[in-house]
């Protein structure tokens, strides 16, 4: 849980109604390492919605120490103060740029709502698509398939557990009680814990699945980077060349008849100092 990606799937062309309530999109967001996401329905894509659903999802299951999304506005606002409050850091970062993200989630983020959309228009029963029904089901679907890039289920790197079947069933009957030692809390003592066998072999088994998902990880991760970097190489400069630099900002221009669209501002800037470690 160190780092999030947060984006929208616009389901506008398949609106569906549910509690006099329309739902139009779908927040999407993912763990970075794990590759676990979270599914949820939005009726707009206003920051107070997504901040509600955000909240909603770090209640259950803790919330990151990084939050990266787009620039839209729907991330800012209200998302902002969220993220302020849980001690989260808010970056927001362009799409389809492995060489500034290590070739990690942003690239395959594109790929990713094409397919949540793609699966949930033809998740048709009765020649009706409800996809804000059948959400919770593919969130289920996607968390316990194998992940290429690790290996094993984002379901099994988050937990540490292989998700359960239909024909497997919660069994504690090996569990020997005796062994786990409670301490209450009072005013004067705090609470100890000593975990049985089973738990720490359970931890010990985390921490061997998470190695092995990081190693895989890792070189999925690296060979995305390159094929991104050989695909859209990173242009160079040398100090003393000439260049054109977008203006960043509102366009505040007055356009009096005519077409509206005009050519993105620059700015005439001299090459002054490079660092090539950063695209290394």
């Amino acid at each position: 849980m160190e780092r999030h990606q947060v984006d929208l799937v616009d389901m506008r062309k398949l609106i569906v109604e549910k509690d006099d309530v329309s739902y139009k999109y779908i927040l999407s967001t993912m763990d970075v390492f794990t590759r676990f996401v979270w599914l949820r329905p939005l009726s707009d894509k206003s920051s107070e919605k997504v901040a509600a659903k955000l909240r909603e999802i770090y209640s259950e299951f803790g919330n990151p120490k990084i939050l990266q999304s787009d620039q839209g506005s729907e991330f800012k606002g209200v998302v902002t103060r969220l993220c302020k409050d849980m001690n989260i850091k808010l970056i927001y970062s362009s799409s389809y740029h492995p060489q500034k993200s290590q070739g990690k989630i942003e690239r395959s983020h594109g790929t990713w709502k094409d397919k949540i959309r793609f699966d949930l228009i033809n998740s048709k029963f009765g020649g009706i698509c409800d996809w804000v029904t059948n959400l919770p089901s593919l969130q289920s679907i996607y968390n316990n398939a194998v992940h290429s890039s690790l290996g094993i289920s984002p379901y099994e790197c988050l937990l540490g557990i292989k998700p359960n079947s239909v024909t497997q069933k919660c069994n504690f009957t090996n569990t020997n009680l005796e062994d786990i030692t409670i301490e209450f809390a009072n005013e004067e003592s705090n609470m100890t814990f000593i975990p049985s066998e089973d738990c720490a072999e359970r931890m010990r088994h985390i921490e061997k699945v998470r190695s092995q998902a990081f190693n895989i990880s890792k070189k999925a991760s690296a060979n995305m980077q390159k094929n991104g970097l050989a695909k859209y190489p990173p242009s160079e400069y040398n100090i003393g060349d000439e260049v054109y630099v977008k203006f960043i900002g509102k366009d505040k221009r007055v356009y009096r008849g005519g077409s509206s669209i005009a050519a993105p501002r620059v700015l005439e800037g001299i090459v002054i100092a490079t660092n090539k470690d950063l695209h290394k």
